[in-house]
């Protein structure tokens, strides 16, 4: 007793329910993040404007052993596959009240660790890590802390690890399968950097398909990048400067397409006439570009849910059917950038 009244017991999400006429759940899902109908909405903030509640975050990650965060590690965030698909997981991890850690590392082998070190410290109750991280002292430390591990769009180790990637052989062999189609035997490829998850994928569908019409490779038509914007421009300068020039080029990933297209307008080469391309990832150029660029185009949103939703599961330590390996198609999107060779150009 405190001046003859009983102390204040503290206010909790079972006052705001009774105050509201919601559910409990309606109630947390709305403190977690989640989509509730407007007028609840109303009716939950009016009611913890009057009651003075606070959601206690902490405590109830004390209470639970969990901290309801969620780390997202990723090579870059500054083009728009990462960010559909980082909006979509997001989307979902805030749907079953988690938030979300990005971690951008670069590339950089220090970055990426200290990244590691840093949603260790955090306490994170799961991670999707994505990129182009191959080596198993990436998930190590996560796996002796007990924290289970999504890849998004690359498989670690010897496959014990979840992954959600896209068939990116599939797409690639459609992409050189147009060219191949309206008559093109020379095609080049650029391609991303050995060793690395998609660059492989996307190599293998590239001599799949013409191991499959059975047109010769050609090792000078096969140019390493490492998916930048530099790497397609003097990609596509190197092949244009071969004696036997290519007549169709595939360009494995968007930025390296964006160098190669300046390369292209550099040089004045026309498209379809003098040169076919086509890109990986359907993005803003593939429309812009006249004329418009066939391009593969990556199931990015439901790439992100699929990995939050495993993530999730794992989380609520269901693992029955642990390691998954979901393999998603992309699509092949024909649009102008390719026409069928000059006649002098035929084998």
């Amino acid at each position: 007793m405190i001046d003859g009244k009983s102390e204040k017991m503290a206010i909790t999400i079972k006052d705001v329910a009774a105050e509201t006429g919601l559910a409990i759940s309606t109630i947390s899902k709305y403190m977690n993040g989640g989509n509730v109908r407007e007028e609840n909405k109303k009716r939950i903030k009016e009611a913890v404007s009057r009651l003075g509640y606070l959601p206690n975050s902490m405590a109830r990650g004390l209470r639970s052993a969990k901290t309801y965060t969620v780390g997202l590690l990723v090579s870059f965030f500054d083009d728009e596959h990462m960010i559909l698909m980082s909006s979509m997981i997001e989307k979902v991890l805030q749907e079953n009240g988690y938030f979300m850690i990005i971690c951008c590392y670069k590339e950089s082998p220090e970055r990426a660790k200290s990244s590691i070190d840093f949603l260790l410290q955090r306490q994170v109750d799961g991670v999707i890590l994505e990129g182009y991280m191959t080596a198993d002292e990436y998930t190590k430390p996560f796996e002796t802390a007990g924290i289970p591990v999504v890849c998004l769009e690359t498989l670690i180790g010897k496959g014990k690890n979840d992954a959600v990637v896209s068939d990116g052989t599939w797409g690639s062999y459609c992409a050189v399968e147009d060219m191949i189609a309206r008559g093109h035997t020379r095609i080049g490829i650029i391609t991303g950097p050995k060793g690395y998850y998609t660059s492989d994928e996307r190599l293998r569908g590239y001599y799949r398909v013409l191991e499959d019409y059975r047109i010769p490779v050609r090792e000078e038509y096969i140019i390493e990048g490492d998916y930048t914007y530099n790497a397609g421009l003097n990609g596509l300068e190197q092949l244009w400067k071969l004696k036997k020039k290519p007549t169709g080029v595939f360009i494995s990933n968007y930025f390296m397409c964006i160098g190669a297209v300046a390369a292209i307008n550099r040089i004045g080469i026309k498209i379809p006439d003098d040169l076919s391309i086509v890109s990986y990832d359907d993005m803003e150029l593939s429309l812009l570009m006249r004329p418009n660029l066939s391009a593969v185009k990556q199931p990015f949103s439901e790439m992100g849910e699929m990995a939050a939703s495993i993530l999730i599961r794992r989380m609520n330590d269901d693992y029955s059917d642990f390691p998954r390996k979901i393999r998603l198609k992309s699509s092949y999107i024909m649009r102008d950038s390719v026409g069928r060779p000059k006649a002098k150009e035929l084998d």
